[in-house]
């Protein structure tokens, strides 16, 4: 224990224990015999147990090992780690959920960017799950990242040799081979051939995935994954492997628990089989990035020729990475920015086996490194349907991941494993400017600007059939730090306007799905519930109105306590959930709460810091208008009928500064819907109000 504190501090470790509840403090030991830092042996080994083995959910302060690989895969991330030498009960998976040590982790002892061959520390707690021997965190929550992990010195060493077994050891059924592979699991292990694959679909096979038999063990099959670390094609039956090696995991797939091979990457894998192109993504307007399974020969990879656009467009060069998977293309395009793009490779060459593809192949992607506001584009196809839906044009019908596409953005929020992004622009065409992402490749830094490549979804849309969630960026494969960047300010604007949900299919209106996913703000609104520290609360107007807010703590994000009739202003993150309150703010600290005290009004002179407009309340007999500006403008406020008639002029001429509100006498104005237009300067805002008899 003391230890710990000296490496972490005291109250990060009295911390590790109290998220511990409920698990046992590990190593307690016979007479108190066992050492704070266990050995994976002592980990793994189940039959017989070591003196010293903690049972599944035991906190454990400390195991010792060198990294052998990493599940750097959005969306649940993992290493392993090993000891030196091919001995059994040497190797253990180290799950760390929303945080990905391959990249960087600021907060951690570690600091991240982990690579093969680091020899770390980590303490956490022993779990057993879906039959595999894991080490996690103490809370057992994916989204915080309370697991510890330090190098340790040395801070680099040589990978642990691989251990080579038989089909029959690595069998997939683990009825068949449970004595033989359990001793192997979580460890660097090979199978050489010839190698036959048997069979690469069916249930429990899962995607990429090729169910191999070995010359010598008749009936054995053993299982080799392409799938969960890397992206190898699975090869077709009766074709043959060389050899194959990887780590050594159980898992359930579809029901079926089985051991299989994890490739970590085509340097696992050899077959006399030809390259095969798995992505491609822009990196730039006229730059796309392709990835093959396996490295390429030079030459004819920077063959510009073996290369072409769907849109008749023209590659005018190619350049093979050093890694030599990669080519980066500089194009020029036949479609517009933000279209679909395909790029067919042919004749590229294995670099190992000198073998060319034997048949075309491509790759369907969005043309451009596109801005938040065109990622969040409406689909028109979706504004026309009935009921409208209101979806980015990048999703497919339902909602579900669209086509490969890449996008930069600011960093404003950071709710790990989910951050958000805003183009990072302060000006008035800069609506539909934010976007959240789940689970990056590695953690975001608030103020610095990104570039992603990845695919876009609306997340926890009311139902499969009604795609009108969240728009986020999911399923990233490429993220660039492009250092820091000027933070937008956040948009100041009213209840009513950021929990309208209307579908505007017309573009005429402004509502929450305007300002979905950017920084924003609620100056001057009344807390209508008393909460402890740390609680969600809702927010209403000052004057009575209708319209109510949820503020949410998302992550744990601040500890304010919510007192009732406490004039509040609130800064945050604009998103979505389904259920009751389906817009919300989510502040990103305290420091996003500005408590005004016990029945606080707006004082004179206060003036929010962009353009504000609201119609309240809605619908109503008399609507009040209201208004900040955020600086000396000409204005002019009209009222329009649905047919497009200018039916009375509220305000017109030059104003300072300042909060307006006024009500609207309607005269002989009938029922119905009507818009409200305010034009400052440069600036128009359009609401909808529904005036009742």
């Amino acid at each position: 224990m003391k230890r710990l504190a000296s490496l972490f501090g005291t109250a990060l470790v009295a911390m590790m224990f109290a998220t511990a509840a409920g698990a046992a403090q590990y190593p307690p030991g016979p007479g108190g015999t066992c050492t704070d830092t266990l050995t994976i042996i002592d980990l793994q080994q189940e039959s017989p147990p070591t003196t010293c083995s903690p049972a599944s959910g035991d906190t454990v302060m400390g195991i010792k090992g060198i990294v052998t690989g990493f599940d750097a895969i959005p969306t649940a991330y993992a290493f392993w780690i090993q000891l030196a030498g091919t001995g059994p009960w040497k190797g253990v998976q180290v799950f760390t959920g929303g945080t990905n040590y391959n990249s960087s982790v600021p907060d951690s002892p570690s600091g991240g960017n982990l690579h093969l061959g680091d020899q770390v520390v980590v303490y956490g707690r022993k779990l057993e799950f879906n039959g595999v021997t894991e080490f996690t965190d103490f809370d057992n929550v994916q989204s915080t990242n309370d697991i510890l992990v330090r190098r340790d010195t040395p801070a680099s060493t040589t990978v642990p040799a691989f251990y080579v077994g038989d089909t029959h050891q690595f069998n997939w059924v683990p009825g068949i081979s449970g004595i033989l592979a359990e001793k192997y699991e979580g460890m660097l292990v090979k199978l050489r051939g010839p190698l036959t694959v048997g069979r690469i679909t069916g249930t429990g096979v899962g995607s990429r995935t090729m169910l191999v038999t070995q010359a010598g063990f008749p009936g054995d099959t053993a299982a080799i994954d392409g799938f969960s670390l890397t992206n190898i094609t699975a090869l077709s039956v009766g074709s043959v492997v060389d050899s194959a090696q990887g780590i050594l995991h159980q898992t359930i797939i579809s029901g079926v628990s089985s051991y299989r091979i994890l490739m970590r990457d085509n340097n696992d894998f050899f077959a006399a089989a030809p390259p095969n192109l798995i992505d491609a993504y822009p990196i730039s307007d006229t730059q796309i990035r392709l990835r093959f399974d396996t490295k390429l020969d030079a030459a004819s990879s920077q063959n510009p020729a073996n290369y072409t656009l769907a849109s008749f467009g023209s590659v005018n060069s190619a350049v093979l990475e050093g890694n030599q998977t990669f080519v980066v293309l500089t194009i020029t395009s036949g479609v517009n920015r933000g279209e679909n793009e395909t790029v067919t490779a042919t004749t590229n060459i294995k670099s190992i086996s000198g073998k060319p593809m034997t048949s075309s192949q491509d790759r369907t992607f969005v043309l451009g490194l596109l801005k938040l506001s065109e990622v969040q584009h409406q689909d028109a196809t979706g504004l026309g349907e009935v009921p409208c839906h209101d979806r980015s044009r990048y999703t497919t019908a339902l909602g579900g991941n669209g086509t490969r596409i890449s996008y930069t953005g600011v960093c404003v929020g950071d709710f790990a494993p989910l951050y958000y992004l805003s183009d990072g622009s302060n000006s008035a065409d800069s609506l539909r400017g934010g976007l959240a992402i789940y689970a990056p490749l590695g953690a975001l830094t608030v103020g610095n600007r990104y570039q992603f490549a990845g695919q876009i979804q609306e997340f926890d849309g009311i139902s499969t059939q009604i795609p009108d969630g969240e728009t986020e960026g999911v399923s990233t494969v490429y993220q660039v730090d492009l250092g820091p960047a000027t933070l937008p300010n956040p948009r100041v604007q009213t209840i009513h306007t950021l929990v309208d949900s209307t579908c505007d299919a017309a573009g005429a209106l402004t509502t929450a799905e305007d300002y979905e996913g950017m920084l924003v703000q609620l100056s001057y609104v009344k807390i209508v519930e008393d909460r402890t520290a740390g609680q969600s609360f809702l927010v209403s107007t000052l004057a009575p109105s209708a319209d109510t807010m949820l503020v949410s703590n998302q992550g744990g994000a601040y500890t304010f306590a919510a007192e009732s009739l406490h004039t509040v202003s609130v800064t945050g993150i604009l998103n979505f959930r389904n259920g009751n309150f389906r817009w919300r703010l989510s502040p990103r600290s305290d420091a996003d709460i500005a408590d005004h005290g016990l029945n606080v009004g707006v004082p004179p002179g206060v003036t929010p810091g962009t353009l504000s407009f609201a119609v309240t309340p809605n619908p109503s007999r008399k609507p009040t208008v209201a208004f900040t500006l955020p600086k000396d403008a000409d204005v002019e406020l009209a009222v329009f009928d649905i047919t497009g008639r200018r039916v009375a002029d509220i305000i017109r001429g030059k104003l300072p500064a300042g909060t307006y509100s006024q009500d609207w006498k309607r005269g002989n104005t009938g029922a119905g819907m009507y818009f409200f237009r305010l034009r400052v300067g440069t600036e128009t805002r359009i609401e909808r109000a529904v005036i009742l008899k």
